[in-house]
This record gives C-alpha cells, sequence and structure tokens, in this order.
C-alpha cells in the first residue's frame, strides 16, 4: 500500500486494489520460501557430519593424534595411530602427562611428541592428522606466537637444530637478534668455519624442505631435516679433509695393491671412517669377483 502510495505520488501509476493485493501475496510468499530455505541449511549445518577416516596417498603413512583429560588424576592423556596406504594398522603409542591444560596445547602436546617418537622410529613420507583446527593454523602460520602454544610450536621447529646438533648455536644469548640476517652474520663472525658449514647446511636443507612441500606437497619432519642436514655436512666433511690432506713421504714400499680372490671367489673389502667431533663412524662394504669386477657395495 505504502509503494502504491509512491507510485502514485511521484511516477503518477494508479494501481488496482488487487493489483496492490496480489503484489502482497507474491513478495510475502518469495519470502517465506527464502526463509524456510535458509532455515534448513543452518539446520542442516548444526546436524552433527559423519566424520570417515581417509587414507593418505599411495605410498605414504598418516598417523592420527588425538587428547584426553581426566580431571580426578589431574592427567592429559595422548594417543597416536598410525596407518599405512591400505588403511592397515602398523603402530600405536600413548602418553599421560600433568597438570591438565587447555585442548589446543594439549593438542599441540600431542603433535611434538608424535613427531619425536616418529623420528625415533626413523619413518619417512608421513603425514600428521588431528582435529585442533587453532594447533594446524598457527602450526603453518609466519606470524610469532608468543603464547605458550607458540613455544610448543617453536620446539617442533627446535628438533631439527638439536639433531643436527646445533642446540647449543641455538640457544647462545649472543645469537638472540630479532632480525635473521643479523643472527647469521654473528654467527659466521664467532664460530668456527666447521659450526658456519652445518648450519649453512641447515638453512639450506629448510629450504629445499619449503619447495619440497610447495611444489610436491611433500614434508619432512623437523627431525628429519636436521639428521638429513648432520649427514650431508658429515659426508662433504671427510669428502673435503681426505682431498686436502696431502700425505707426504710415501714411498713404493708403502703402496698397497688389491689382490684377486681366488677363481670363482668373491672377495670383499671392509673399513671404517672417523670424524671428529661428530660423534659418529661411517662402515663401507665393497664387493669384487676374482676378476676384479664391482659387484656391490653399502655404507652405513
Amino acid at each position: 500500500m505504502w509503494q502504491s502510495h509512491n507510485n502514485k505520488l511521484w511516477r503518477k501509476q494508479t494501481e488496482t486494489t488487487y493489483a496492490v493485493y496480489d503484489r502482497a501475496c507474491t513478495v510475502l510468499t518469495e519470502w517465506q520460501t527464502a526463509h524456510a530455505e535458509q532455515t534448513n541449511s543452518i539446520n542442516r549445518q548444526l546436524q552433527p557430519a559423519e566424520l570417515k577416516w581417509s587414507k593418505p596417498s599411495l605410498g605414504r603413512y598418516k598417523c592420527n593424534i588425538d587428547a584426553s583429560f581426566s580431571s580426578d588424576i589431574d592427567k592429559v592423556g595422548i594417543g597416536m595411530c598410525i596407518r599405512d596406504d591400505q588403511g592397515k594398522f602398523l603402530l600405536a603409542k600413548t602418553e599421560w602427562f600433568s597438570p591438565t591444560c587447555d585442548v589446543e596445547m594439549s593438542e599441540a602436546q600431542g603433535l611434538l611428541h608424535a613427531f619425536r617418537w616418529v623420528c625415533d622410529l626413523q619413518l619417512e613420507d608421513i603425514d600428521f592428522e588431528l582435529d585442533a583446527k587453532i594447533v594446524v593454523t598457527k602450526f603453518h602460520s609466519k606470524n610469532d606466537d608468543i603464547s605458550e602454544l607458540g613455544d610448543v610450536i617453536r620446539d617442533l621447529a627446535r628438533d631439527s637444530w638439536s639433531a643436527a646438533g646445533l642446540s647449543s648455536v641455538l640457544h647462545n644469548a649472543t645469537y638472540q637478534q630479532t632480525n635473521v640476517m643479523d643472527r647469521i652474520c654473528a654467527i659466521c663472525n664467532n664460530e668456527s668455519s666447521d659450526i658456519v658449514g652445518r648450519v649453512a647446511m641447515l638453512l639450506w636443507c629448510i629450504w629445499h624442505n619449503r619447495n619440497d612441500k610447495l611444489w610436491n606437497d611433500n614434508v619432512q619432519m623437523s627431525r628429519q631435516i636436521g639428521r638429513h642436514a648432520f649427514d650431508v655436512w658429515n659426508d662433504w666433511y671427510s669428502v673435503h679433509k681426505l682431498q686436502s690432506n696431502n700425505v707426504s713421504g710415501t714411498t713404493k714400499a708403502d703402496l698397497v695393491r688389491w689382490e684377486k680372490p681366488a677363481l670363482d671367489w668373491v672377495k670383499c673389502n671392509v673399513d671404517v671412517a672417523f670424524v671428529s667431533g661428530s660423534g659418529r663412524t661411517s662402515m663401507g662394504l665393497c664387493f669384487r669377483d676374482n676378476n676384479g669386477h664391482f659387484k656391490s657395495g653399502m655404507t652405513q
């Protein structure tokens, strides 16, 4: 009626009483239909959705993590379960810690414990899944979080430095500059070439993992990154030192020549190598036949 009044006043249009009534019925019906659809949509969203576990991609594993709470004993329980790409159960583990804390902190602790457990198992190509959206968001966030939850997330990143044998560098008060470039420059100015080389190798491995995630959707755990950096650096260091060491005073009498085994026999040569400061020993095996042809080899 108000719209009909305005049409008469401003547009010089006159409507019959029936036309006004008909338009009012049409508008009311459309509004009721739209309101009913919106209400039904909200009700469907409020209904609990049926959640199904999804398999990881071919050749990968999935580790599901969840936390439980017991107010009676003031403890938080963490459960971890690993399945393969066929959904078959492989391993599971539970842990308890106290006192109780909020859901996000408990889930973050569960993720941290799962990371370390999987690294100890030396499993690779594994996805982690948990139902705490805040923890997942903060884990992938580039923003610094000064809360307790942020401390746990940072512990996950620190694991890579520990696995690379660089914990002392990470926690050194001299290198706590807020600017990453200043921190790296301080490390280069104060540490030995061995430490600087390991830091550079770790940074390269972190960058490589970032690209692997971006382009191949493949993620390594922090400890795996640190261990890989440690191993690669030790390999490079061993070869570099071997090449740079000029052994003098070697006479023809000192030369040792490899001897073939008897006919139809295979000879296995074994040797070990040591890298000072790394705390590791490497072993090499090499198999050759009676013609001296290489058959197989192994390092560990």
